[in-house]
């Protein structure tokens, strides 16, 4: 049982390692895109523009948004390693803890 308890942690901590990562990896592209492709740190070349003085906020909703669909599509890949972990669970109590 601890073994099957050690194994469900590490994968736990890589799955919250892979939604951080994803995450982040968002929030940096992001930030690239508004500041050399858009463009919105510079002085305002039209009328109505307006400089962009904190990335905080876009950033946040990226953030957010980016955790949210993380979790749901890594989510599934939570489930399949638990179904995984029981599977080789039960079978190493069938041979008397023995691998196939």
């Amino acid at each position: 049982m601890a073994k099957f308890t050690f194994a469900q942690l590490i994968a736990k901590i890589f799955i919250f390692l892979g939604k951080v990562g994803i995450t982040a990896g968002n929030m940096v592209s992001c930030y690239f895109l508004m500041k050399n492709v858009f463009k919105d740190f510079d002085e305002p070349t039209a009328e109505n523009d307006t400089k962009l003085t904190s990335a905080a906020a876009p950033l946040l909703v990226v953030g957010i948004v980016s955790f949210m669909t993380a979790s749901i599509f890594i989510g599934l890949l939570d489930t399949v390693v638990l179904a995984l972990l029981t599977a080789l669970a039960i079978d190493l109590d069938n041979n008397g803890g023995e691998k196939p």
